[in-house]
């Protein structure tokens, strides 16, 4: 198995992170001698939304506070980094109902 810091075309080990794209990725990490693409970098914003919900999510499980259609909700959408429009306003009214944390919009 290939190293995962070495680049699999020229097998260099330097690479530069790109984050000024036009279109729909955050950003890239690239060969620093070949300028082949490497892999795709998450968008911090959402990482950042996903891990607060999944906090909040967490909490609401440990509390044992769920009715069971929301227990089973809440555990399918666990490890989602991005939900629906549908069920993020279902995530929503669970929080609101249990007076638990919403995390903020993520803004895009």
């Amino acid at each position: 198995m290939e190293n995962c810091n070495t680049c699999k075309y020229c097998g260099s080990v330097e690479f530069v992170e790109k984050t000024d794209l036009i279109g729909m990725h955050w950003g890239e990490v690239i060969c620093a001698k070949c300028d082949r693409h490497i892999r795709w970098l998450p968008d911090p914003s959402v990482t950042r939304k996903f891990e607060e919900r999944s906090q909040t999510i967490d909490e609401a499980l440990n509390a044992g506070i769920l009715s069971g259609w929301e227990l089973m909700f809440i555990r399918n959408i666990r490890e989602r980094r991005y939900l629906t429009h549908k069920q993020q306003e279902k995530f929503d009214q669970i929080c609101v109902k249990h007076a638990l944390k919403i995390p903020a919009i993520a803004s895009g």
